[in-house]
Formats: structure tokens, sequence, C-alpha cells
């Protein structure tokens, strides 16, 4: 997700004319430009690109926007794509947004966006029904060209909200969700909605609408204003919502932003209609807060703009009693709050003529230069006139004066402020009470904005805190006026350390011998005497000796004068722009945490990184992961060398898990775009060497390297570590089929970027997977077809290797011990241009990867594995031009597509298994699996006789043996699966070798099985007497399976025992193996041995 500081920057850069002009060509037309539309077939133009308002506009179809919407419509792009083009054309950087975001947060967000999706579509409606045919259309039309013309309307985005029939017809065609709508105050839920028979009210019925736009033109929210002739409203604006509070919003700062940084002065205005009858007649540098008292916020929002604010009130006559009008008492109060915010501020009054009661801006200002010939004048003289205008006594005029002078303090530039005061004594006489209440609001505004705390001499100190520092002691005075000490020590304030929901401070404590320690304090130690004391206590010679009282009377001194820094709980890439370790942080150099852990990155902020600090040096059972995960850089090595001795060292798989490291460091990036990242998977024998290739894969990271056993490790242990650093690899090794489910499942929501759920005050709290995985083990994970679409399975075959391969792997172990945590941070180097480019490569590596698996007739292989792949490939292939590999991306294709295909071809055959595992199952529960004719289960066996060779096949413990006859059941499955499936049916051999290549499968096996008929009833022998005779027998191969893993696989559960076989059939196997069977033959075709 991109930062809200990027989204904000590229929507203040962005100028319309710059993106439509690639995709539409335009011709210079007034202050704008005019092309054809690219959103509807057409031979005139009437497509508008509108350069002060920063949007375009189609006068035929109605389609327009900013430059974001316009990107997003006419390229198909989502929103984050727009933003990113947009940043990649003014050469902006893209920042990510935090990872940890809470529910709250996630809701809002949504919320945010479909606000703004419904406001559009509304505003196009509203536009549309201006010029509608119909009769209340055309009475809206006439009234808002009538004030402002029909042109300035359209496009200024004027428009008419009709009727709430014709309002919610719209609503239903364009699907917009009323929860949106009750959302922005669009509509609401009408009282008497059993009687009228509707649930809802539109606000605006029969209003022209005036849209009220943010500062990057996106709109809001509306103010409307009715047509009746005597409304009980006249004007009504959009309720408070998730995008508008109207004490934060600025009407017209859209427009008036650019012009108004070029002129440096805004006119400020009551009214929308204000502001747009002076944009009308060329002004655009006007605003209106839309209601009578500006807020901070408000001021805040202009204070980039210009330093300079023209008020023009509306002129009234004033009320019985009244000493001013409402538009000038406004003036009055909101002029004095802009000289207190800095600004400069004048005022140009509309005078009241031929006995005119009122005028305002809209109505009088009907060209620049009947606003030209308004005489501007000073706001604080302007002010002073109309203060003096209220006082009769003496008294009354004091406060006058102080209140003007109040003002004057706020005026920085000094040379001002005398000529203010000069001016002011000359008209108003009584100099020195000027004199004398101006020095007192200087004074008073200095105390008000505060001084130096610490340093202040015992004096100052008693008097503002009620105690004062002696010899390095807390001291005050008894009520006999006795000195009395409550420390033998003072602390000096370090840091404030601000981190989830507490306030961590750090302390110097200097006692009275001069010795000094720094101490950490948490609030509640600084809040309990008896806390207080035992740590600062375990710090050395440091006693309080005072009350809580005492304690609570430092405190405000003690809380003052400390810079603040942030926490950094989670290392690895930070969104400030660097990487942390435990021991300090990577910019383009590498930057050591100090004695007390703190690091200083001047223009970024104060990072406090706790696991190095002096205060925990000794106590090595804290921050262990924080002191293992340090920057380690010893090793004299470059990039190309040491990546051409780990594929030397790792082959074909080290190719695939150097882009792998690649893709991990830029893992946040990836996550956001595509919402998953893959794991890696290392399958092998024992001593195969698959743990060393993930250790030498986290080596890139740190020099230390310990895996994670992911069969005994705990919850919260594992949950720890996919939280611990982002963007960086943790190792799961011992990998087992055999594991319980839930670690599937946690394996599975890796990928997806969140580990397991715990509870927290009540709820459940996910945990943010923020780094890459490496999971190894001596089985694949084929246990859950899911997860193993999850992965980027690579298998390590090699068990033996000569004594230059186990050098070159030595040297290949003392380089990372040593460290090379360089080679990563040359590679996090070039993350600018890898968010660049990374989408661009990625797109084409997909198509490349989907063409070379067409042309090897692969054609269904999962999206799911196939994109583990490709965003893996495309990172490498967006590094390969900036970095030294020894390898090229061409290269690394061919690889991973054979890993892909292989990968594909395995979990094929699992789910082939499966699928015969689970026909097994119905076979069984409808009678026609047959006891002791098609398969039998031996209880408790140790060791078995394979079938075809001389071994004996020993168990480490007893095992429950599942003999079914595959030849006979197979043919079956076939039959069902033709007859009932279109898809291609495997031959007999194919799902035998599927079968044999399981992991339950124990190996082929020879046995006796009893003859029987199309019926499923066992065939005896027939006698002389035509009675029945013994049972008859075939000998046949059959497959044997370790029956426990069966069942927990693949949920195959056979109630039918056959434990062990009788004596009599011991005795008659015996005598078949002596003797052989002539004729027979193994599966490969050659004569059997003795079974």
């Amino acid at each position: 997700m991109i930062a809200q500081k990027t989204i904000d920057a590229v929507l203040d850069t962005v100028r319309i004319y710059d993106v439509v002009k690639d995709h539409v060509q335009l011709k210079r037309c007034g202050s704008g430009y005019v092309g054809l539309c690219p959103f509807h077939n057409e031979r005139t133009p009437s497509f508008h690109i509108d350069p002060r308002r920063n949007i375009c506009k189609c006068f035929s179809c109605g389609e327009g926007g900013g430059a974001v919407h316009f990107l997003m419509e006419a390229r198909n792009m989502s929103y984050p794509e727009a933003i990113r083009h947009i940043a990649g054309i003014y050469g902006i950087p893209v920042e990510e947004a935090p990872k940890t975001m809470t529910d709250e947060q996630r809701k809002l967000a949504v919320q945010r966006e479909n606000a703004f999706v419904a406001l559009e579509a509304v505003q196009r409606f509203f536009e549309r029904s201006l010029i509608a045919q119909t009769a209340a259309a055309r009475k809206a039309c006439a009234y808002a060209s009538g004030r402002w013309g029909l042109e300035f309307c359209r496009a200024n985005g004027i428009g008419y909200a009709p009727y709430s029939k014709e309002f919610f017809v719209f609503v239903r065609q364009e699907r917009i969700c009323i929860e949106t709508l009750l959302d922005i105050g669009m509509v609401r839920e009408r009282a008497d909605a059993k009687d009228s028979g509707q649930q809802y009210s539109f606000m605006f019925s029969n209003r022209v609408t005036i849209p009220i736009r943010d500062r990057f033109g996106r709109v809001i929210a509306f103010t409307a204003r009715s047509l009746k002739t005597e409304p009980q409203c006249k004007y009504l604006n959009s309720a408070t919502s998730c995008v508008y509070k109207k004490g934060d919003t600025v009407f017209g700062v859209e427009v008036a932003r650019k012009a108004g940084a070029k002129s440096r002065f805004l006119y400020v205005v009551e009214g929308a209609p204000d502001v747009l009858r002076l944009q009308s007649i060329g002004r655009d540098n006007a605003v209106a807060a839309l209601g009578t008292e500006w807020t901070d916020a408000q001021f805040d929002a202009v204070k980039g703009i210009c330093d300079t604010l023209c008020f023009i009130p509306d002129s009234e006559v004033p009320k019985d009693g009244a000493v001013y009008a409402p538009g000038i008492a406004a003036v009055m109060k909101n002029g004095k709050a802009a000289v207190g915010r800095g600004f400069r501020v004048a005022v140009r009054e509309i005078p009241l003529e031929n006995g005119e009661k009122k005028n305002d801006p809209d109505s009088y200002i009907i060209s620049q230069t009947v606003l030209d010939g308004l005489e501007e004048q000073d706001f604080v003289l302007w002010y002073a006139g109309k203060a003096f205008l209220s006082p009769t006594t003496q008294l009354g005029r004091t406060e006058v004066i102080k209140d003007v002078c109040t003002m004057l303090a706020a005026v920085d530039d000094p040379t001002l402020a005398s000529m203010y005061l000069d001016r002011l004594t000359k008209k108003y006489k009584e100099k020195s009470a000027w004199k004398l209440a101006y020095n007192s609001a200087v004074l008073a505004r200095r105390n008000e904005n505060g001084g130096e705390e610490h340093g202040i001499g015992e004096r100052d100190l008693y008097s503002k805190y009620g105690f004062f520092i002696a010899g390095n002691c807390y001291c005050t005075y008894s009520n006999k006026g006795d000195v009395r000490r409550f420390s033998n020590f003072i602390l000096q304030p370090l840091y404030d350390i601000p981190d989830e929901g507490t306030n961590t401070r750090l302390y110097r404590a200097v006692n009275n011998l001069g010795k000094s320690a720094v101490i950490s304090l948490e609030p509640d130690e600084l809040n309990n005497l008896q806390k207080f004391r035992t740590k600062v206590g375990i710090a050395g010679n440091y006693v309080w000796l005072g009350k809580i009282d005492d304690l609570a009377m430092v405190q405000p001194y003690i809380y003052s004068g400390s810079e603040t820094a942030r926490r950094i709980r989670e290392l690895g890439w930070q969104e400030d722009g660097f990487f942390a370790y435990g021991d300090g942080v990577f910019t383009d150099r590498f930057v050591k945490a100090d004695d007390m852990g703190m690091v200083k990155l001047p223009g970024i902020g104060l990072f406090y990184l706790p696991a190095f600090s002096s205060m925990f040096r000794r106590n090595k059972l804290k921050y262990g992961f924080e002191r293992s995960f340090v920057y380690a850089a010893k090793a004299d090595v470059g990039m190309e060398d040491y990546l051409r001795l780990f594929v030397e060292v790792f082959g074909d798989n080290g190719k695939v898990a150097v882009a792998f490291v690649f893709a991990t460091l830029f893992r946040d990036f990836i996550f956001d775009m595509f919402e998953f990242f893959p794991i890696f998977n290392i399958f092998g024998k024992p001593q195969s060497g698959k743990s060393q290739l993930g250790k030498a894969m986290k080596g890139f990271f740190s020099n230390s390297y310990k895996p994670i056993n992911y069969e005994g490790e705990t919850y919260p242990a594992i949950n720890r570590a996919l939280s611990q650093a982002a963007n960086c690899l943790v190792h799961f090794d011992e990998y087992k089929n055999s594991i319980e489910w839930r670690k599937v499942e946690l394996l599975k929501s890796m990928w997806d970027g969140v580990g397991r759920g715990k509870m927290v005050d009540g709820d459940v709290e996910r945990v943010n997977v923020v780094c890459g995985v490496v999971l190894s083990g001596q089985e694949m994970p084929t246990i859950d077809p899911a997860l193993f679409t999850r992965i980027l399975h690579v298998t390590v075959n090699k068990t033996s290797y000569t004594v230059e391969e186990r050098r070159r792997f030595a040297e290949l172990m003392e380089y990372n011990k040593r460290g090379v945590c360089h080679l990563a941070m040359q590679v996090v180097a070039h993350r600018e241009r890898f968010t660049q480019d990374f989408p661009h490569y990625c797109e084409l590596t997909r198509t490349e990867v989907g063409n070379l698996l067409a042309r090897r007739g692969e054609t269904q292989v999962s999206d799911r594995m196939y994109m583990n792949w490709v965003v893996v490939l495309a990172a490498f292939r967006t590094l390969e031009r900036l970095l030294p590999v020894p390898f090229s991306y061409d290269e690394l294709l061919g690889i991973c597509v054979d890993m892909l295909i292989e990968q594909h071809s395995i979990n094929k055959r699992s789910d082939e298994v499966a699928s015969f595992w689970n026909f097994v199952s119905v076979l069984y529960q409808e009678g026609k699996l047959h006891q002791e004719g098609d398969y039998r289960i031996n209880r408790q066996v140790s060791s078995l006789k394979m079938h075809g060779t001389a071994t004996v096949r020993e168990f480490s413990g007893p095992l429950d043996v599942l003999i079914i006859r595959d030849r006979r059941v197979i043919q079956h499955y076939q039959t069902d699966k033709a007859r009932t499936t279109k898809q291609l049916v495997l031959s007999e051999d194919d799902m035998r070798k599927y079968l044999e290549r399981s992991a339950p499968c124990l190996g082929i096996v020879k046995r006796k099985f009893w003859k029987m008929n199309m019926f499923g009833q066992p065939v005896r022998e027939a006698t002389e007497t035509g009675g029945a005779g013994r049972q008859l027998y075939d000998v046949d191969t059959a497959l044997a399976f370790d029956y426990g893993m069966v069942q927990r696989l693949y949920h195959l559960y056979l109630t039918a025992d056959t434990s062990a076989m009788t004596d009599e059939e011991i005795e008659d196997n015996r005598r078949t193996d002596d003797a052989g069977l002539p004729g027979d033959t193994s599966h490969n075709g050659q004569p059997e041995l003795p079974f």
C-alpha cells in the first residue's frame, strides 16, 4: 500500500495536461486545451482541459475528473497503479505505507475510498441533471446560468439535484451502495418510513448544487441552494463524513492554491457563491470557510499558499442594538485570529448605497473593475477603528487598547509593530497606555510560548515548581523555612520514547558524589513510589528520601527538556527509508547506535535500539533476537565473486536461491502489489545440504543463522520470528508431513502475509508476516495441495561431495561467518529503481513464462504456483542490469520453468493419489471393496519382505500395514474416472508409479488373495458331490502402505481388520516362496525372487 504522504505529493504535483497529452492530441483553446474525447467516438472536439482547476471534462459524454481518474478510466489502471504512473512522470519516490494497520484503519480506508467513488458518481449525475430536458431542470439551469453563466456552471461542476424519485432511480441504476450514501450524508433514514413506505429521504431534493472539493480537486461534499421562493433553509451543506469536516475545509482551495501562490495573497469571503463570483470575473485566488468562524485547521490549509489574506465582509445595516453587522463582526474575529497565526491581513469593505440594507460579494462585485475599486485597508488599523466605536468610558477605551496590543504582540516584524504603534498613538492619543499595554502583551505572549526550562535559577525554579536543586539534590523549604532535601541525586532528561501505548523515558541520574548512570523509567515506575525507589536503587547510589507528593512535584520539571525518539521494534526495512539492525541502521552507510542505543539520522529522525544500550549490557537474556541480528560485513568479498562461489556450491538451486533473496529484500513492495509472497521450500534427503542452503541464504542478512525447528517450536515463537525483521529471511527446518494440521494452516497463511491469531482484549489479533520464509525438510509438503501451490519447490538430490566441493562450501560459510551484510545493502540501495521497474518486468516475465509453458504443453499449471515463480524471476530480472551477477536472466528463466513444471507434476501426482484414495473409500462404503479379495490390514508389523528383492524392510516401531491389490483397484478407478469425468485418464502403470512414490507407500509385496466371483463372493473348489470345497486363491503382487499415514493424509478408514495371517497361510506362503511360481514376473518384467 502506498504511503499517504506519497499520494499527497503526487496529487500536489500532477498537472492534468502532462497526463492527458500522452493519450489525446490537444490544441490550445483560450486558457485551456481541447481535443477529441477518448471515451466516446466524435469528430468535433468536446474534451476540454482546465489547467486552473486541474481537471478534464467532456462536454458531450460528461466523462471527466482529475489526472488519477483519467488514467483509471482511459488506461484501466487501479488507483495505486495510477499514482505510481504519475509518480514516475515527475520522479517522485514512492514510499510504502506501514504494514501494520488496525482493523479500524482498514475499515476507514475502505470507507473513504467508497465515499470518493460515490461522490464522483453523484457529481456527474448532478451535472447531467442541470441540462436535462425537464421543467424542474430548466428552471434550475435558468437560475444557475442567470447567476454565473451556463458556460461557467458547466466548467465548474455546478449542477442540479432533482427530486427524490429521480435520484433513487439513478442510485439503483448505478448500483451505489446506500450505506455509502448514508455515510456521506447524501440520504437519511426517514422517521416516518412505515407510514410513507419510503425508507430514505434525499437531502438535496430540488436544489442547485455546488461541489465542495479538497485541495486535490476531489469532490468531498456539496453546498446546495434551494429553488423554492421562500425556503425554510436557503443553503444546505453536506453533513460531516469520513472525507468531509466543515471545520477543516476551505472552499475554493483547489483553484486558489495556484493563483494564491502566484499573487501571494487570497481574498477571503463568506460563502461559496461569493467565491464563484470572484472566479467568474477571473479572480481565482478566492476562498471561503463555509461558516462564520475560521478554524486553526483552515488557517493551516492556506498558510502554505500565501502569507496575506484580504477579507471582503458582507455589508449590511446592524440589527437593533448591535454595534456591528454580523459580517463585520465575523471579519473582526477572524482577521484577529489570522494576525495571531502570522498572516498579514487587509480588508476591503463593500459600501451600502442608495438606502441598501445588504450587499455581498456575489451581488456587488460584477467585474474586476468593481473589485479593484474597493479601498483596501490594513486590518490592524481598520480593527482599531471599529473597536473604538463601542466604548463610552475610559475603562472601555483601556480594554480596547489592551485588545489591540494583544494582536500587535503577534506581529513578528518589530518595525511593522512600531509603525502600527506610532499611527495608533497619533490617532487615539494616550501614548503611555499604548506602550505599557504593548510591552505587557509581548511579555505575556513570550510566557505562553514557553522558554528554557532547565538551567533556570533557584528562585525561578522554586517559584515555578516548588523545589530547587542544590549539590545535585532536589530540595524544598519546610513550613518553618528550613531547607528539606528529598533525594541525593537529580534526573537529567535525555529521551522520551513513545511506544505502543506507553512512554519510556531515559534519564541520566547524577548523585551528590558526581556519579552518573543512565536509567530507563516506565510510566508506572514514575507514579509508584516503591517501584521508583527500587528502579533507581538498582542503578547504584541513588536514594529517594521524599514522599510520593515530592515525586509528583518534580515530574513536570523532569518531563520537559528531552528529545523524542522512536523505538524500532521491527528490524529490517523501515518505512523511513533505511535498514535497521539490532546494533544500528544502514542508510547509505552503517550508523552504529550509541551507548544508549540511540541513532540520529539528520533529516529523518532519532531512533532507539535498546539491545546494545549500556542499560541492558549485562542482561544476556533480554533482546535475544536483536543481539543476534547485527550488521556484520567483515568478509572481504565483492558481490560478483560471492555470488559465483554461492552458485558453484549450490548449482542451479543456488541461482534460484539468490533470486529469492533479492525478492525478499523488496518483499513489502512485492506483497503490496500481489498480496502474497511465496515460501522457498528446500526438499532433500539427510546429509544432502538442504539446511546448509537455507543457512547460506540467511547469511545475506546476518551471520547468526541457526534455523528454527518447525515441528517442535511453539506458535508464539513462530509468530515472533515472522514479525521480527521486515524484508529479511526466517528459516524453518525439519518440516514433516506428520506435523499437526494447525501448523500446515499456519504455513499457508504465511503466503498470505498473516501469522496465527491471538486473543487480545476479546478480539483476534493477527500477526503480520513481514519476512521471506525458507522451509526445509526431508519430506515434500504435499500433505495439502493448497500448501504445495504456495511454495517454490527446490529439490537437493546430492548426498556425497568431493574434497574440492567441501573446500568451496567451507570458504562460503567462512564468508558468511565473517559477515556479508554489505552485499544485501548493495541490493537495497537500488530500491527506487526496483519499485519503478519491477511492475513492467513482472508483466514481461509473466508473458514469457506463459509462452514457455505453452510450448512445452503445460497449460494446466496452477495460477498461484505460476505467479510464485514469476515474481521471483521478475525481481532478479529487474536487478540484473544494476548488479554484477554471474548468471543471466535467460539462464535462470530456463531453470525456473523446469522446476515449475516438475513442481506441477508433483502436485498433479499428489492430487491424483488423493483422488485414488477417495475412490477407495467410496468403493468400501458401497460394499465393492472386499476384505481378503482386494485388501487386508496386518496389525503391528515390525518388518516386511519386499517383492523382487531379498530385502526385508525393518520398521523403527510396529506399524499397521494396509496391503491392497492395486491392479484390480486401479482398473476400477480408471473405469470410474473415464465414465464420470472428461479428464485424461492415467495409464495403469503411471497410476501405480504415482502410488509407489507417495509418502505412505512401503513397497511392493506378493500375497495370496481370495478368488472372488462377479458378485464379490469368495469362490470355492467344487467337489465331486457338488458341494463347496476349500477356498480358492489368486497369488498376486500388491502395494503395502503405512495404514496410519493413509488415515492421516487421506482420511481412509477400513473398519474390517485382517490381523496377522493364520499359521496355515504363513506356511502356504512359505512353500510358494520356496517353490516359486512358474512364469511369474515382476513389474519390470524380470523373474521374481522368492517372497
